[in-house]
């Protein structure tokens, strides 16, 4: 499905998903998302998602796991 994704950049500790202002997905999943994983996750703008990751962890597979869930 495509959602929209504009860009993701990943650093060492963190990423941002930005999505295009036409996105594919349920404004409704994404903020349930994001309460329920507040200390991951947190909104960086109208069209991007901030999360925070650890640095011995898969990058990939966590954010294949972020957007699976929205």
């Amino acid at each position: 499905q495509d959602l929209g994704i504009k860009k993701i950049t990943i650093g060492k500790n963190k990423g941002v998903i930005e999505f295009a202002k036409d996105c594919n997905f349920n404004p409704t999943t994404v903020v349930k998302t994001i309460a329920k994983h507040s200390n991951s996750y947190k909104f960086s703008g109208p069209y991007s998602i901030q999360f925070g990751i650890d640095p011995d962890s898969s990058k990939l597979d966590f954010v294949e796991k972020l957007l699976a869930s929205i």
